[in-house]
């Protein structure tokens, strides 16, 4: 079966009994998300979801082991997760502190409001304590396996989604079009990494070829923000290996581009990438602004979580969906949703919670360009997270699309716990090649 895929099988017969009960659950977990709505509850209206349930219950089994293992997950990482964590816990007081919100005349219970962070939290907390019981060797066994099972049920699942929303835009019950992009791009990135640590160039050309129909599928959800990240992501890498491999990246950015221009010009649902303007989220940040702009203390604090965009208590069905996702608030009519990491924060949390907010960027951000500079293992997939950070201008990321985020915390923990883990150690421990004959190994 090939020097590589009898290190990997070698790799999964020697972890422990717990790590490989741990490593196939994340994969049929992903894999099984493609077809599962993970907002559904288990009762009307939905104020319990899958998402919480399934998440709760793998907080609890695995917390135990993930404390003792707590010291594995690397400085930046906790730095991270404490900042992202201190925005979700400052949403989850002022959804509890803050007045309920009100939908036209409907004054909405206050646990419509604080489902939301609490379902954000419980989810980050499974997939961090999932990676932190995980060994360095587990961990990549997980992310590979799980962002096959990403791909794989994306694929499967496309037919059904095009059938019910009548449109061939990649789609599947993880996310909709226009949030699925940021699962497809972080499964492209660990496709991409898994071709550097490849023994032969057969195994690294499909691991490449993997990766780039990744990024392709990723174009073929029709997000304006999946092209954005996608260029991204691709301009970086032209800066962090063009020079030490012209041909190999050259032809990927050419083969990119020409795959973008003939889906543009052959799929009609596509053509939407050509048009830039949205003035419906234009005017939801508009209304954010006017609220938070009415006082010093709204300002500064936010006006409450669930107050200008009561999204969740439409989402789970306590309020019927409305027409074109407009609904009437106290601070004006918008959408139903922010569409935007950076809207809501600045709107709902206020001005200090945004700056955290930026504060964690950078740090993500930083943590990739050291990967990308000290050659780690992982150094693709940190960029290709660094980069889903622009999508959090266009929807709401970790505190909304809840089974996205799922995947998006297992990727992150692995890089920031195994981030410092560099190519040439990794492909030694496998017995593979050295590491000056990989690809991208520069």
């Amino acid at each position: 079966m090939g020097q590589l895929r009898l290190a990997y099988a070698r790799e999964f017969r020697a972890l422990p009994v717990a790590e490989k009960v741990t490593v196939i659950g994340v994969i049929l977990a992903l894999f099984v998300m493609q077809f599962v709505d993970t907002r559904h509850g288990l009762w009307t209206p939905w104020t319990v979801s899958i998402q919480l349930v399934v998440c709760a219950v793998a907080t609890v089994c695995l917390g135990p082991a993930a404390w003792r293992r707590r010291h594995t997950m690397s400085r930046t990482g906790w730095i991270f997760v404490a900042e992202i964590a201190v925005i979700i816990m400052w949403s989850l007081v002022s959804s509890m502190l803050a007045p309920q919100a009100i939908v036209w005349r409907t004054t909405v219970p206050r646990i419509h409001q604080v489902m939301p962070p609490i379902t954000a939290l419980v989810t980050m907390t499974a997939a961090l304590e999932t990676v932190l019981v995980l060994s360095g060797e587990g961990r990549r066994l997980a992310v590979l396996g799980g962002a096959s099972g990403v791909l794989l049920g994306a694929v499967m699942d496309w037919p059904v989604q095009a059938a019910i929303h009548r449109s061939p835009r990649l789609a599947s019950a993880m996310g909709g079009s226009a949030v699925l992009h940021v699962a497809v791009i972080l499964a492209a990135g660990v496709f991409l990494d898994g071709s550097r640590t490849a023994c032969s160039k057969g195994r690294r050309l499909f691991f490449a070829t993997v990766g780039c129909g990744a990024l392709v599928m990723a174009i073929a959800t029709g997000s304006r923000a999946a092209l954005i990240v996608v260029a991204i992501f691709g301009a970086w890498t032209l800066v962090a290996w063009g020079r030490q491999h012209p041909r190999f990246v050259g032809g990927l950015a050419a083969a990119m581009a020409i795959a973008l221009i003939s889906l543009i010009a052959s799929v009609p649902a596509l053509r939407r990438l050509a048009t830039w303007t949205s003035p419906a989220r234009l005017h939801a940040a508009e209304v954010g602004w006017g609220a938070v702009s009415s006082s010093w203390t709204y300002l500064l604090l936010g006006v409450g979580s669930g107050r200008i965009f009561p999204w969740y208590a439409i989402e789970d069905k306590f309020i019927a969906a409305p027409g074109a996702g407009i609904i009437g608030t106290p601070f004006g009519t918008a959408l139903n949703s922010a569409h935007s990491v950076f809207v809501l924060v600045a709107s709902e949390l206020g001005v200090l919670m945004f700056l955290v907010l930026c504060a964690a960027i950078v740090v993500l951000w930083g943590n990739a360009w050291r990967g990308v500079r000290s050659r780690s293992a992982w150094a693709v997939t940190s960029m290709a997270l660094a980069a889903t950070t622009v999508a959090w201008g266009f929807d709401t990321y970790l505190l909304k699309n809840f089974a996205v985020s799922t995947w998006w915390w297992l990727v992150a923990g692995s890089v920031l716990a195994s981030g410092g883990e560099y190519l040439g150690r990794y492909r030694q421990r496998l017995g593979l090649i050295p590491v000056s004959d990989g690809y991208l190994a520069g």
